[in-house]
């Protein structure tokens, strides 16, 4: 529907210029000459046939010469042509104009033309500026040209292949750019849908070995683990291809990871997680929290003693989200070489879908790992 619309402007707006383009010679000419210019059938005439000529060059540059020329094989050889064609438009133009609206006007250079003499009082009179000779036609019609019809018709079809060729650019460039925007809006879709599918091959693996464990052993555990791992990868799988979600819902998921990965530490108390307020009613970008959690776990020291901490206030539309670990000793840490992976990926997205509605703080001190995201929600 948008397409229609916009070829029916268009068409409009082209119909409007060509009119005004028609009869600017005549509402541009001197008064006492406009009715005789229009009635006059050879003048007319000639006025169709000259613009005719120039709306067909107007949209044969348009839709051929520019985008097969000038695109395709070069500005040089498009100069050349264009040239050409505009020394051929305007002298046809100036044969017509020639020999029909001023059939009785100046001879051609070629031409000669036998006159009788003139007599001394019409040679003083044509001096002084008197009414013409009695061989010249009375009352014909001044011809519809502000300077010499060749003049004129080389310039007015000159204007033409540039307006032409300026519009045929200003297209061009507007589709490029929108070309280059849709490529951009799919490679940011793309790279947004595998950040959510995103999650560490380990976490997956820790987790079966945890819940195989619990398996055989017969704990009761293993049936609730199962059902908190499904459940969060048919919410990785499922939920996050709408462009945001519930924020309950995402706290949901991202209490059922941390409860995952706490199956794994022989210290539960080492990681304190804790969310306040009210999320009823707001929404955020799926899986947006799930790497911050990810990367408490994966550098995180939770061994006896240590203290690490997630915690998540709400506040009316503001989302702060604080974490603090002890950094697990480089010796101790098999992914080091991977690390922040995770929180490069979630500053991608934040640029992405909260530009200048986030304030994101990352800092280590004395072996401890801050973390500080505020952020603003629907």
């Amino acid at each position: 529907m948008q397409v229609g619309k916009s070829y029916s402007t268009q068409i409009l707006l082209h119909s409007v210029v060509w009119i005004f383009f028609f009869l600017a010679p005549l509402l541009l000419s001197p008064p006492g000459d406009f009715a005789k210019a229009f009635l006059e059938p050879n003048n007319l005439l000639s006025l169709i046939l000259r613009n005719g000529l120039l709306i067909g060059l107007f949209y044969f540059n348009l839709f051929y010469l520019a985008p097969h020329v000038l695109i395709k094989k070069g500005a040089l050889l498009y100069a050349v042509v264009a040239i050409a064609i505009i020394m051929v438009i305007s002298l046809i133009n100036w044969q017509i104009h020639h020999h029909l609206s001023e059939p009785n006007g100046p001879p051609l250079p070629w031409e000669k033309v036998d006159r009788p003499p003139m007599h001394s009082m019409d040679r003083e009179m044509n001096h002084m500026g008197g009414p013409p000779p009695m061989d010249m036609p009375p009352g014909r019609v001044k011809p519809m040209m502000f300077a010499s019809p060749v003049f004129s018709s080389f310039l007015l079809t000159t204007l033409v292949i540039i307006f032409s060729t300026s519009l045929f650019l200003w297209e061009d460039w507007k589709r490029t750019k929108e070309r280059a925007r849709e490529q951009e809006f799919e490679r940011q879709n793309a790279e947004l849908a595998a950040l959510k599918l995103q999650i560490s091959p380990h976490f997956l693996f820790n987790t079966l070995n945890n819940i195989r464990w619990l398996v055989r052993s017969k704990s009761d555990r293993a049936e609730d683990s199962l059902v908190k791992l499904s459940q969060l990868l048919r919410y990785i799988l499922y939920q996050t291809t709408n462009e945001t979600v519930e924020l309950g819902r995402e706290l949901e998921h991202l209490s059922g990871y941390i409860e995952l990965q706490k199956m794994r530490l022989t210290e539960a108390d080492t990681i304190d997680f804790e969310v306040s307020g009210i999320a009823e009613n707001k929404t955020i970008v799926p899986l947006l929290l799930l790497p911050i959690a990810e990367n408490l776990f994966k550098h995180a020291d939770f061994s006896v003693g240590q203290k690490n901490s997630l915690k998540i206030q709400i506040d009316d539309h503001r989302l702060l989200v604080l974490s603090e670990n002890k950094c697990l000793p480089k010796t101790e840490n098999p992914e080091k070489e991977n690390s922040g992976i995770g929180l490069q990926n979630l500053q991608k997205r934040l640029r992405i879908h909260y530009p200048d509605k986030h304030v994101l703080q990352i800092a280590t001190r004395n072996d401890r790992f801050y973390f500080q995201l505020e952020l603003l929600i629907n």
